[in-house]
């Protein structure tokens, strides 16, 4: 088992508890404002799951899913309306947290961690009262996805590249934040490419195109709607 430094160690227990915190807050706020949180879009989704008793995808955004689960087990057990209205509030915080808990448990990122944080916090202001922002969504994938980018697993490219298709097709802007994150992860492995091992120095070569092909298959997609 990797040895980790005590200073390295207490940072992400601080993290580890203070994201329990920031999420045990998150998840009581959506349940107390769980009629405020139904307004615009949310109102509409919410029907269509309840018309369709199933899963409800707009835009080509497939994602969207992610928050419709808790209220769509709520539909099958034929449960109150405002039962499933408070599930439906709560979806998205289900989300969030259990990318918090893949990144504070087994990849174990501090850096993850704050970004995940971060993410939430300062877009809380436009996005807590619509509970299906899959550009949010979407978004809170990019620390896993750049955690994964300095691991060595398995199936690496393919899964790496399966998460980047997920994310350019939660919402065609979330395109900048991923280039740019893989940019600065490339020109930080171009400085010590002296100890960069074969896979990773060929991983540019082919994220990159893929990036570009998944990015021109969004907007294709878009155009012919």
């Amino acid at each position: 088992m990797e040895r980790r430094h005590p200073d390295i160690k207490n940072d992400l227990i601080v993290l580890q508890v203070a994201g329990q915190l920031f999420f045990l807050c998150l998840t009581l706020l959506s349940i107390y404002f769980w009629k405020e949180r139904q307004a615009f879009d949310a109102a509409h989704y919410l029907f269509e799951i309840i018309d369709r008793k199933f899963f409800y995808v707009a835009h080509q955004r497939p994602l969207g899913i992610v928050s419709q689960i808790l209220p769509l087990i709520g539909v099958w057990l034929h449960l109150p309306l405002k039962i499933i209205a408070i599930l439906y509030s709560v979806g998205d915080i289900l989300w969030y947290y259990l990318l918090f808990l893949l990144m504070a448990y087994k990849l174990e990122t501090r850096r993850g961690i704050i970004c995940l944080l971060l993410i939430l916090s300062l877009t809380i202001r436009y996005s807590f009262f619509c509970p299906v922002t899959e550009l949010l969504q979407g978004l809170a994938l990019l620390p896993v996805w750049l955690s994964l980018l300095g691991k060595s697993f398995r199936f690496r490219i393919p899964v790496l590249i399966a998460m980047m298709t997920i994310i350019i097709f939660s919402h065609p802007l979330l395109f900048y934040p991923l280039a740019f994150t893989f940019a600065w992860w490339s020109m930080t492995r171009m400085e010590g490419s002296k100890s960069i091992n074969s896979e990773k120095s060929r991983l540019p070569r082919i994220l990159w195109p893929s990036l570009i092909l998944l990015v021109a298959a969004k907007f294709f997609s878009v155009r012919c709607l």
